[in-house]
């Protein structure tokens, strides 16, 4: 279903607040549980991470003044969302010996599909610093424009270009040492 910004915004003005919580979450629950699996891979966990930032959305409803995109605002909230758990996670993980995270990410996860080429860009992507990772998965992923994903990070679009591009660059160099070894 496609997200319908004027209905949700009618049904807000009328403080219908239960039809417009439907309307945005039906709008954008599949893409939200596909951006935070990028960071969040078990199901399991994306799952809770995107149920916490609706339960989120759900309480700032009545405060959302439309001062951004509802979509930017509901992916913001999601994004803090899954980078508190990566915080939590990243305490848990710090007591796991002989092994990286993206090792045990990839061999842990039982929907990863083992593909060579896939097993080489997981690796790029988890060497790379948090935040091209996160401009990268959003850019090139869920094709998400500039404008959009500056205002869900809460960057400029130049800093977010920057590390798009540097993100790009890092993950070319990693695949073609991987892929022609």
């Amino acid at each position: 279903m496609n997200f319908d910004e004027e209905r949700f915004r009618d049904l807000c003005e009328k403080a219908a607040w239960e039809r417009a919580f439907e309307v945005l979450v039906a709008g954008h629950a599949p893409s939200l549980l596909r951006m935070v699996r990028r960071w969040v891979p078990d199901l399991d966990e994306a799952e809770d991470v995107v149920q916490n930032a609706l339960i989120k959305t759900w309480k700032g409803l009545p405060g959302f003044r439309f001062e951004s995109k509802p979509s930017s605002w509901l992916y913001r909230i999601a994004y803090n969302e899954a980078m508190d758990f990566l915080r939590k996670e990243q305490r848990k993980r710090k007591r796991i010996s002989g092994h990286t995270a993206s090792e045990l990410q990839i061999a842990g996860d039982s929907h990863f599909d083992g593909d060579r080429a896939q097993k080489a860009l997981a690796e790029a992507l988890s060497k790379l610093p948090q935040r091209q990772k996160q401009v990268f998965e959003l850019r090139y992923f869920d094709e998400m424009p500039y404008a959009q994903i500056a205002e869900a990070l809460g960057l400029s679009e130049g800093a977010l270009k920057a590390s798009y591009f540097h993100a790009v660059r890092k993950i070319e160099e990693s695949l073609k040492s991987s892929l022609l070894s």
